[in-house]
């Protein structure tokens, strides 16, 4: 059975290389020590893998986890908010070639996702633009926030208007959380931080009527969804109860959250069966977060650790979902 991983990283070879050159430009450093690259940034480092940057390693990851295509997205770290517009378009643009050629290399069973100078939402449009005439991408990485700023900001409706024109998809992934939250020790800054950056955005999506504004745009969350489908009933509740939950929402949060789509991605059987009850199988797909430590190493063996689950769910989750998003 055709196994589809909706949640792959990569930083294409020309951006590792740009920062390796430029460090000080882009406020992160690229070092080696005993034959591991670790990519160093002001709060935090992590490790750079061959399979981020390298098509045959990601192939090979690909083949030990038995999948048979994936999507493949830009690790946050070098989204380039917080960049000065010259330089967050040229770090877009440099990401979304690199990726574009990346799958080129076995169009089969790597599909591209693009990315956005999301600081700059001008910006932003001429390079959706370009990449949906020049590479075609079904989809589009963004950030849980851009920096601060909500995804449902008025100053990004523009974009989101645009994608739902377009036909794409957004796959929406926590950018980073750092001291600022309280999450200092630990590894709480992505234990915690990651999927509470997701269900913030979630609610902010909610509550602020952009869901309901743009309902034909699939908005895609990582990491199971973050909090969202754990505590929907509180949202409900909420909504119910306080005035200004439902001054710009008019749809009630549990409808809300059965239109968007989640990866797999719980590290627990039984939360993934609760996924699957809460907002159908139709709308889970498998998800790796790979390379990162955090992800999957059996993304089919822990599908299929879940309770009661049926032929019919496993074949959505493993590929049906993901090919109405993906095509083909």
């Amino acid at each position: 059975m055709e196994a589809i991983d909706i949640h792959s990283h990569v930083i294409p070879p020309e951006v590792v290389e740009e920062v390796r050159k430029n460090s000080q430009r882009y406020g992160m450093e690229l070092k080696e020590h005993d034959g591991q690259r670790r990519l160093i940034c002001p709060d935090h480092d992590f490790p750079v893998s061959r399979e981020f940057d390298d098509v045959e390693a990601k192939l090979a990851a690909m083949e030990k986890k038995r999948l048979t295509r994936s999507a493949l997205s830009l690790a946050p770290i070098v989204f380039g908010y917080q960049y000065e517009r010259s330089l967050a378009v040229e770090i877009a643009q440099r990401s979304n070639d690199g990726i574009a050629a990346m799958a080129k290399k076995d169009p089969q069973r790597l599909v591209g996702l693009g990315t956005l100078p999301l600081g700059h939402p001008e910006a932003a449009l001429e390079e959706l633009e370009r990449i949906v005439k020049v590479h075609r991408f079904p989809g589009l990485e963004v950030g849980t926030s851009v920096e601060d700023l909500p995804l449902s900001h008025p100053s990004l409706r523009p974009v989101w208007k645009r994608c739902q024109e377009l036909g794409l998809f957004v796959f929406t992934h926590p950018y980073w959380c750092g001291p600022h939250c309280g999450l200092d020790g630990f590894y709480l800054i992505n234990l915690i931080g990651n999927p509470l950056n997701t269900v913030k955005m979630v609610t902010h999506l909610m509550f602020s009527g952009t869901l309901e504004d743009l309902p034909e745009l699939r908005w895609v969350l990582s990491h199971g969804g973050g909090y969202v489908p754990y505590q929907l009933g509180r949202l409900q509740h909420g909504w119910t109860w306080r005035k200004e939950c439902q001054e710009h929402c008019k749809v009630a949060p549990v409808i809300l959250a059965k239109r968007l789509y989640y990866d797999a991605l719980t590290h627990s059987p039984a939360s993934t069966r609760f996924l699957l009850d809460t907002v159908g199988a139709d709308h889970v797909m498998l998800g790796t977060d790979c390379p990162f430590g955090m992800g999957y190493k059996d993304p089919i063996g822990s599908l299929d650790e879940t309770p009661g689950l049926t032929p019919t769910e496993r074949e959505l989750v493993m590929s049906g979902t993901a090919r109405t998003l993906l095509g083909g």
